[in-house]
């Protein structure tokens, strides 16, 4: 296989844009890689790797849609790097080998950071089949080479550079808007029941203690979690929104105190009350509603968000699978939600079309929670997307929003089954930033194109040239407001348009400067 020259049909102007194509796509779909392999980068390196362990890591097997996922993944890599290497070397054998071998590294190191990824698993067949994805892309840019040199010039215009940014920032905004039906709780079962201390299965018992829980048909603010905090009455203070309030203080089943759901009534061998602590559970015994409380389900459907408030003291340190605290679910994989203790963390699972019928895919962890064994109160809040928790007091703060970021992650299939994230101040700021750079580095790439177009008066070209990159901002900033219910975020705005600028920029002026003089030197 030999390697295509400079096409015959590209002068010096369109032979530099194949270039930059070719780096735009290597950097894209390196950073794909990255994030796609690697979310949500919570690495943990104290504990150290025996070989059996590596190899039992590796021994994974891989079904059909991974197999899929792990061949079309590293096309674009290979695919750019072949572009890059096209102008190093004449061989086209030698291009295939070099993009292998680097398809290879890459992925070896991928699944190897991926054995200190508590919720990643490696495969010696993903390590196979990104290798092979690297080649095919080689092959991809050979074939397709010649077609790209003659077509160019074609597709290279104002009007259909004008139709793509159109329809791209069209499309981003349809799905976002999307994002409001994949958030809300319109699928909450109402046959479910309500539990404490275990499932109904009885295989996920919590081992500790509950004094006092209430739920709410809407999200508070974080003024009226400070007043419960400071010990607002809820029975009276928050009457309008409360669904449920139960206190375990003395012997047999416990009221609602509301008076909307049924009693919690033992199951299992109860065990003795501790009135300083509340409810005891001991792993034999939990508490149960013995009809459905569709109230909850109904209310937070309507509304798309509730409020939880909880305070509990774990028997244990390290409770796994995660142990049930407060469940609303059927069984162990089925749920509206649950809050529960996942190792040393405070594990959150939560029903919605995104997350599925488990509401493990995400789930959330809050870290830290139980290092002691002290007494902590929680309260939980949840608004079309927008997930907050507050441990002990309203600074103690943590939270996510599953729109934008996560939320394209899942739909894009790049987050794995029982995928937790921690819910730290950069975790999901992560999936954030990813998402942002798939809508704003294109479009600041396409502005730069076309302003490269223009000719004639400075200052229409000036102005052209900002309203491309402040236009689309905007638009997706009201679009995530509309679709999520959270204020404006001007600090978003801000960083979004540098990104598009810098992508700008950086196609305008020249990001691979160091190709463009091998071209010259041709």
């Amino acid at each position: 296989m030999s390697s295509p020259k400079i096409s015959p049909y590209l002068s010096d102007r369109w032979r530099k844009v194949l270039i930059q194509g070719s780096g735009l796509i290597f950097s894209s779909g390196l950073l794909v890689i990255i994030v796609a392999t690697l979310s949500p980068f919570n690495f943990s390196f104290g504990d150290p790797v025996s070989r059996g362990e590596i190899a039992r890591s590796l021994d994974v097997n891989s079904d059909f849609s991974d197999l899929l996922g792990n061949l079309l993944l590293f096309i674009p890599f290979g695919l750019g790097l072949t572009g890059l290497l096209a102008y190093r070397t004449r061989s086209g054998t030698r291009s295939l080998l070099w993009v292998i071998l680097a398809s290879f590294c890459l992925s070896t190191t991928v699944e190897t950071l991926q054995l200190f990824l508590p919720s990643r698993f490696s495969s010696a067949t993903d390590i196979l089949m990104n290798s092979l994805s690297g080649g095919l892309g080689c092959l991809t840019f050979y074939r397709g080479y010649w077609a790209i040199g003659k077509r160019l010039r074609q597709l290279y215009s104002f009007k259909r550079l004008a139709i793509g940014f159109t329809g791209y920032l069209i499309f981003i905004c349809l799905v976002m808007l999307m994002f409001s039906f994949r958030v809300d709780l319109s699928n909450w079962n109402p046959n479910y029941t309500l539990l404490l201390g275990n499932e109904r299965t009885q295989n996920r018992p919590w081992l500790g203690s509950v004094s006092e829980v209430a739920l709410a048909d809407r999200a508070f603010s974080p003024t009226e979690v400070k007043q419960i905090f400071s010990g607002a009455n809820l029975d009276t203070q928050f009457t309008p929104s409360m669904i449920a309030h139960y206190k375990f203080t003395g012997n047999g089943n416990y009221k609602d105190r509301i008076g909307n759901l049924p009693d919690l009534s033992w199951q299992g061998q109860p065990s003795s009350l501790n009135s300083e602590t509340g409810a005891n559970f001991t792993g034999q015994s939990w508490l149960a509603t013995e009809q459905p409380v569709n109230i909850i389900a109904e209310k937070a459907a309507k509304n798309s968000q509730f409020s939880l408030f909880t305070s509990f003291q774990t028997a244990r340190k390290w409770q796994g699978n995660p142990a049930r605290i407060v469940s609303f679910s059927k069984d162990t994989v089925q749920r509206n939600f649950t809050f529960g203790q996942d190792g040393y963390d405070l594990s959150l699972r939560l029903r919605t079309p995104l997350t599925g019928a488990n509401g493990a895919n995400p789930a959330f962890n809050v870290p830290g929670v139980f290092q002691d064994t002290k007494p902590h109160s929680v309260v939980l809040t949840y608004n079309q997307g927008a997930l907050s928790c507050y441990v002990d007091s309203v600074d103690n703060h943590y939270s996510a929003h599953i729109i934008p970021g996560i939320a394209i992650f899942k739909l894009l299939k790049l987050l794995e089954y029982r995928w937790a994230i921690i819910l730290t101040n950069s975790s999901f700021k992560i999936h954030t930033f990813a998402f942002y750079c798939l809508v704003f580095i294109p479009l600041g790439t396409i502005v730069a194109l076309i302003t490269s177009l223009m000719r004639g008066n400075f200052v229409f070209y000036l102005g052209l040239f900002i309203l491309g990159l402040c236009f689309p901002v905007l638009l997706v900033e009201t679009t995530f407001v509309t679709v999520s219910g959270q204020p404006w975020n001007w600090f978003t705005v801000f960083s979004c348009a540098t990104l598009m600028i810098i992508s700008g920029l950086v196609s305008k002026l020249g990001l691979f400067l160091w190709f463009e003089s091998q071209v010259e030197k041709q």
